[in-house]
């Protein structure tokens, strides 16, 4: 049965009122995993999915609400997989630089946020690629569905 027959069944007639159903479907969706956020944190994995970062695309465009778990980046030479630290955006100059102490090597990967757009250092590979887990609401459910 569609959700727009289920909420037409404790309500009456939801004719002419797919659209807001279909908001409120959405924004029941990010307020559970708010919720599940705030009360058991432990639990957001199980609503993760992952992203793969490599030689296109070598960044990940964030959305509304998305939740990282986890950042890790392949190693060519052995395949491990490494964490990635978080840094600050501002410092992403230092990570790109060789001759900073602060430099992002293969074996100390990062990863920063600036305008919604998530990239890591050393930049993805075809064969060292980064993963990242996370929680991306499913906005796209339907009063149809």
């Amino acid at each position: 049965m569609a959700f727009v027959d289920e909420v037409g069944y404790y309500t009456g007639s939801t004719s002419g009122k797919t659209s807001e159903i279909s908001k409120f479907l959405a924004n029941g969706v990010q307020y559970i995993i708010s919720v599940i956020e705030k009360s058991n944190p432990d639990m957001l994995p199980l609503f993760a999915s992952v992203q793969t970062l490599n030689n296109s695309p070598t960044t990940l465009t964030l959305g509304t609400n998305a939740k990282i778990i986890d950042v890790v980046r392949k190693t060519a030479s052995n395949g491990e997989d490494l964490k990635c630290s978080p840094i600050n955006a501002a410092f992403r100059s230092n990570a790109a630089n060789t001759d900073s102490i602060y430099y992002a090597s293969k074996n100390s990967p990062v990863y920063y946020i600036s305008n919604a757009v998530l990239t890591v250092l050393p930049v993805p590979t075809a064969d060292e690629t980064a993963t990242i887990s996370i929680v991306l609401p499913d906005v796209s459910v339907a009063h149809s569905d």
